[in-house]
Order: structure tokens, then C-alpha cells, then sequence
């Protein structure tokens, strides 16, 4: 039964009803979170675990203060309201939200009457000072452990990982965090003429909770959930679940082409390197190269970076037969690329524009129709921190990303962000067909990999699969983080140079990408280390559920002059029993309890454990031995451990023999259904089994191992 302590003047109230005008207003939750507010204007938010308190006053005496519940696409809550005047004497509405469940408390201003971009709701001046920030200020998010960025969150935390988040929670795109004179932690908007017209409304969030990545969870299932939006799965599409090629940046074929072949004939034949590996190529990007741009119209432009969009169709030069045509002899999908509308642009003339970016509903109905009839099913839109902007005023800049969900949502066309501020993964809780997002540089490489993880953190809090951006099949790191992300995974090295031995750590025979549940993040423990300046290593982890079974994918690296020796427990990946980690590089592993330590020096290239409970048969299964990601859910559909673990193996249409293995306390007993075992081998000092599974290709056969001996 779900008890709430709620209270008004500190007397309990029926569930219901409304109070009448009090001294003061106090409602709790679930969760430890109490809020009061009181007729002076002041509020109070304490919370259980942690034992933190934040306080803030309004700018004048309140009226009407009462308290009632509700309801929204959150959960229940209760909510107090209360009206005062600004410092311009025009009245306002506050209300101030707690959800009977989550840990999270919402502030909510309506202007009823004009006001400016001056005024702030809330202003909170009481919060724990002593703790460590993470801020998010720039292009691809901007990770900072120094600057807090206007746009938000800002992550508050200290050296035992409690944490809070402060946030917008409505218009992003205007959304403006700031710090008083004296510290206090300020929301407000941001308008280039300052105005805000009666009737507005805007809301913040704080979300209060013991963990980093916890608090990151929290607050981003909070936002998406308020919305509305669908959270992709990490195969929700073919460009997340299909190996891919790219012609971006960094990619070989970035606007250049083989010296004998056109552009789309070099496509074609890069297209059939694949074929000749008998591995499927499940899409291939398109970059800038491929529309006239500049104020010449050409699709190499001279103008200073590129210039901007001319037309967004196909070159004739490139492409004489038209998009749609190419696409047919590829016969894949195509992801799209776009940048800014150049300023000669005819598109100017005929369609309302706002800065350097289409807001015509029209003008993106035409382009995504065009996409679609030409074999386009995702849209990435890049250069979103500048050129590709709008005016900043209270409308073009949502006015500019609903036209391009929208259309894109008509034509059944999937969106990417690129070059997107703090902003952008914010307005992306808006749209379920934002699937993917750019966190980190071009050319995705070593130098990439914090900003990555980071900034990636942003991401996969709000329900977007972070992409790394291309890099080549022969950089086995760039590929494991790559498909650690649970996001897109594209090559783009040149005709004659791919990697087939490496990408099949990725992909099955059929080209789907075995990946992990969720995206790989930051330990705690790296953001702590990070925010009080240590050059520790770099430790983030991803995973697998399966019925409460939970494989880890442990990615691990040096800072530049850092440390070289890393460590890492069992327990801080969540686990409360005996697991099996194992090093896939070296071939090494280890039985070790929660507590204990895997400690171990870095590589160059960084380090990978993948580490997996032993349960009560006695087996720490590992799944795959050719995959990265080795119990991935596009490998091992299932895996149950009650006394005897039962794994459930995918076959795809071109396989019929897989390498399995993994840790057993002593010789496993191994039985099959639908499949025969093959070459069991056991070594009784590392406790290390191996097995092949061999099936008739496109069934899903089921194994069994339990310990001989325990």
C-alpha cells in the first residue's frame, strides 16, 4: 500500500482535497523529498538521501497559496501554487511540483502579464556549496568540470557521488541557467529583445539523488517521459542496427572520389567490397559533397566553409541520373546530410527563413519528400552551433526544430543532430524519431574518447544513442567504443583497405551489429576523479541485462601523462555477488569477489574486461568469443541461472558455427537443443572453458552448462 505524508499548515489533508490560504504549504514524497513554501514568498526543499537542503524566495509576499495533487505524464505529484508580483509590480503564477515517486521536484513560472528576460523562477540561494560541477557549454555538448554552460544541466556532486541536477524543462531553445551575485542558482530565458509576452510559461527541474550516473537516469527518463517521446531501441532502425559506410569528415571518400571511377561508381564499388566479404552493408551516409551549395551553386564550393545549402537536391554533376537512381543501384538506404541555407540561396527569396535556417513547414515537407522518394531514410542535420541557427527570439528556434521533426516524422525519415549545443539534446526530448546525435569531434579518435564518453552521458540520459563519428575498420579501439555507444557504427576507409577480421567482432554473417542494452558511460568514480583534477585513468562500463543477469563491457584508458595503473571493483558496477572478468585482449581473466579489485596497466589503446556474474550453476558465461560485445542481445537472445544456466544462441541466415565460452568452477556439463557441441575444452587451472555451437543457420538453439563439481 503507498503511503504519502502530505501536509498543509504541517495537518494531514485527504487526497483531494484543495487547502485553504495558510501560513505555510508542505507536501513529501516516496522518495524523501519534502517541499514547503510559505506566505513571505520562501520555499524549502529537503532531501532524505542525501541530506540536502535548498531554499529560495520569490519576489514578493504570496497569495492564493494551496496545495493540490495531479497528474501528469510523469506520475502523480503533488503541487503547491501561489501568485506574487515581479519587481515591475505585474502579476505572476509559480507553482512548485513533487512526484509521489521520482526524486525530482518541478518549478513552473507563468507570466500573466508581460515581463523580461530579466526575471528569474526559481532563484535558489540555499543548495550544498562544497560540491564538485559538470557543465555543458559548447559544440557536441562541451563537457566542463570548471564552466557551467546557459543552456544546462548543470550536475552538482560531490566525492561520495550524491548528486543533483538543476535544468530546463520546457523551451530549450531559449532556456537560460545563470548565477546570481551571491551565488544563487538561477532559470530563465533568453530572447534577444528581452521581452516575454503574458501568457508564458516556463518550468526547471531538480533532481536529487545518491549517484552520478543515477541522478543522469533519473532526470533524463523524467524529461523524455513529459514529452512523450518513444526512447529508441539500439536496432530501431536500420542505420542503428546495420553495420554502415560514411563519406563524412575523416571518411576516405570526403569529397574525393577514385581518379578512374565518378562518385556514385566509387560508392558502388565500395559497396561490393563488402559483397565480395559476404558480410551485409546496411546503409551508406552521404555527406555535403553530394548537394550544390555556395553562392555559385556548385558542390564544391570555394565560399569560407563550404558555404552554405544552394539547393537541396543532387548535383546534376554528380549524380546526372538523379538521387533516386543511384540509390536503386546501391539498394540501400541512404543517410542524408545538410548543412545552413547559404545567403544566395533562391530558397530565400520563396520560403521564411530565420537566421541562417529554414522555418517554412513547406520548405521541409518538399526536402523530406524528395528524401524519401530518393531512398533517404535519416536526415542529418549538422552545423547546429553555428552557422545552421535561428534568430535567438521566444519562437524560430523551436519554430525551426518542430518543421524538421515534423516533416521528417511525415515522410518517415529518421533525424541526426550534428555540431549540436547543449540546447539541441535537450529539444531533442521532443521528437521520437531523433534517433542519433554527434557528441565528439570528426574523425572519431583517441584524442575524441573523453569528450565521447562525456558528453555521450548527455545523450543516452535523454533517450539519443550517442554516434562517435567515422573511422576506419582497422582501429580495433575506435570500433569497440564505437559499438559500446549501442549506436551507429560506420566505417569509412578506402576501396581495397577494410578490415573483415575486426568488423566481425562487430557483426554478425547478416550485418547486425551485436551491441550492448545501453550506451557505454563514465564510472562515478572517473567523474569524481575527474572533477578534483587526478590524471586517473578513464573507466566507463556497458551492458547486457538478461534476467537479472547483468554482463558488464568495461572500456578503460589513460589521460595523456596520466596514470597507467587502473583499477576497478566489481561492486562499482553494481554487483553484489561472485563475477568472472576477463580480458578479451590478452586472453586473461579472473574469479574475484564484489569488493575486490581488477587491477591491471593500460595499453596504448586502452583496456577491455567484460565481466559477467557466476551464478548458482557455478558458470560465468561469456557468450560469443569472436564478439566484442559478447552476450549481446543480437547473440544471446536469453541466458536464466537458476541452479544451471540456460543460454539462448542466435544463428543469423549465414552462420552455422559459433565459439562460445566462459568460467566454470569446475568441468561444465553442457548440453544442447537444436544444436550440437562440438570441441569442449576445459582448463582446470584458469577455470576457462571453450565450445563450438554448431546449428543450422537462422535457428535459435538452446545450451545448458552447469559446473560438474561445486
Amino acid at each position: 500500500m503507498r503511503i504519502a505524508a502530505i501536509f498543509v499548515a504541517f495537518l494531514p489533508v485527504l487526497a483531494g482535497a484543495v487547502s485553504p490560504a495558510a501560513a505555510a504549504v508542505q507536501v513529501s514524497n516516496q522518495t524523501g523529498i519534502s517541499l514547503a513554501a510559505d506566505q513571505d514568498g520562501s520555499f524549502e526543499v529537503t532531501s532524505r538521501r542525501p541530506a540536502w537542503r535548498f531554499a529560495g524566495k520569490v519576489d514578493s509576499p504570496v497569495s492564493d497559496l494551496t496545495s493540490k495533487p495531479g497528474r501528469d505524464l510523469a506520475g502523480d505529484y503533488r503541487e503547491i501554487k501561489f501568485r506574487f508580483r515581479a519587481t515591475n509590480g505585474v502579476a505572476r503564477l509559480g507553482a512548485i511540483r513533487v512526484y509521489d515517486r521520482r526524486p525530482v521536484v518541478l518549478f513552473k513560472l507563468t507570466f500573466l502579464g508581460p515581463g523580461t528576460t530579466a526575471e528569474t523562477f526559481p532563484s535558489i540561494s540555499t543548495y550544498p556549496r562544497e560540491l564538485h560541477h559538470l557543465g555543458y557549454t559548447g559544440v557536441f555538448g562541451g563537457f566542463s568540470f570548471e564552466q557551467l554552460g546557459a543552456d544546462g544541466p548543470w550536475v552538482f556532486f560531490d566525492d561520495h557521488a550524491n548528486a543533483f541536477i538543476f535544468s530546463p524543462a520546457s523551451h530549450y531553445m531559449n532556456a537560460s541557467l545563470s548565477l546570481g551575485p551571491n551565488g544563487e542558482l538561477n532559470s530563465g530565458l533568453s530572447a534577444d529583445d528581452g521581452q516575454i509576452p503574458a501568457g508564458f510559461s516556463a518550468t526547471t527541474v531538480l533532481v536529487i539523488a545518491p549517484g552520478i550516473n543515477r541522478a543522469f537516469e533519473t532526470w533524463g527518463r523524467f524529461l523524455t517521459d513529459m514529452t512523450g517521446k518513444t526512447r529508441p531501441a539500439n536496432d530501431a532502425d536500420f542505420s542503428l542496427e546495420y553495420l554502415g559506410y560514411w563519406t563524412d569528415h575523416g571518411a576516405r571518400y570526403y569529397y574525393r572520389f577514385e581518379d578512374d571511377l565518378s562518385y556514385p561508381e566509387t560508392l558502388l564499388k565500395a559497396r561490393d567490397e563488402f559483397k565480395r566479404m559476404n558480410v551485409r552493408l546496411g546503409h551508406v551516409q552521404l555527406d555535403s559533397w553530394f548537394y550544390p551549395k555556395g553562392h555559385e551553386g556548385t558542390w564544391r564550393s570555394a565560399d569560407s566553409l563550404g558555404g552554405g545549402t544552394y539547393l537541396y537536391e543532387a548535383s546534376t554533376e554528380l549524380f546526372p541520373d538523379g538521387l533516386a537512381a543511384f540509390r536503386h543501384k546501391l539498394g540501400l538506404p541512404l543517410i542524408a546530410h545538410n548543412r545552413w541555407i547559404d545567403a544566395e540561396s533562391p530558397y530565400r527569396a520563396k520560403h521564411a527563413m530565420s537566421g541562417n535556417v529554414a522555418i517554412d513547414p513547406k520548405l521541409w515537407g518538399k526536402w523530406m519528400r524528395y528524401l524519401r522518394v530518393s531512398g533517404v531514410r535519416t536526415y542529418e542535420q549538422d552545423w547546429l552551433s553555428g552557422p545552421a541557427m535561428p534568430a535567438r527570439d521566444l519562437a524560430a528556434g523551436e519554430t525551426f526544430m518542430d518543421a524538421m521533426a515534423t516533416a521528417a516524422r511525415k515522410w518517415g525519415i529518421s533525424l541526426q543532430y550534428c555540431m549540436p549545443l547543449p540546447r539541441h539534446f535537450l529539444q531533442g526530448t521532443h521528437y521520437s524519431n531523433l534517433l542519433t546525435i554527434r557528441t565528439s569531434g570528426d574523425r572519431f579518435g583517441r584524442e575524441h574518447w573523453a569528450s565521447f564518453l562525456f558528453n555521450g552521458r548527455l545523450a543516452s540520459a535523454l533517450g539519443e544513442w550517442p554516434w562517435t563519428d567515422v573511422f576506419m575498420s582497422k582501429e580495433s579501439s575506435n570500433l569497440l567504443l564505437s559499438t559500446l555507444s549501442g549506436s551507429i557504427v560506420g566505417v569509412g576507409d578506402a576501396i581495397g583497405e577494410l578490415d573483415w577480421a575486426n568488423l566481425r567482432r562487430v557483426v554478425r554473417a547478416d550485418g547486425s551489429i551485436i551491441k550492448p542494452d545501453d550506451s557505454i558511460t563514465p564510472l562515478d568514480l572517473t567523474y569524481i576523479d575527474a572533477a578534483n583534477g587526478r590524471r586517473s585513468p578513464m573507466i566507463a562500463s556497458a551492458r547486457t541485462r538478461h534476467d537479472g543477469l547483468i554482463t558488464s563491457y568495461v572500456f578503460v584508458f589513460a589521460l595523456a601523462n596520466g596514470d597507467r595503473q587502473a583499477t576497478f571493483s566489481p561492486a562499482a558496477l553494481g554487483y553484489e555477488r561472485p563475477v568472472y572478468a576477463y580480458n578479451p585482449f590478452d586472453k586473461h581473466g579472473m574469479y574475484i569477489q564484489p569488493r575486490n579489485d581488477v587491477s591491471f596497466t593500460i595499453p596504448d589503446d586502452g583496456a577491455y574486461w567484460i565481466v559477467a556474474p557466476v551464478g548458482p550453476s557455478g558458470v560465468g558465461f561469456l557468450g560469443d568469443e569472436d564478439a566484442f560485445v559478447s552476450n549481446g542481445r543480437k547473440r544471446i537472445a536469453h541466458v536464466t541461472d537458476g541452479g544451471a544456466l540456460t543460454a539462448q544462441v542466435i544463428f543469423s541466415a549465414k552462420e552455422s558455427r559459433l565459439r562460445l565460452h566462459g568460467f566454470s568452477r569446475a568441468r561444465p556439463d553442457v548440453r544442447a537443443v537444436r544444436a550440437i557441441v562440438e570441441n569442449l575444452t576445459y582448463d582446470p587451472r584458469t577455470r576457462h572453458f571453450h565450445l563450438d555451437l554448431v546449428a543450422r543457420p537462422g535457428t535459435s538453439p538452446i545450451v545448458t552448462f552447469k559446473a560438474s563439481v561445486l
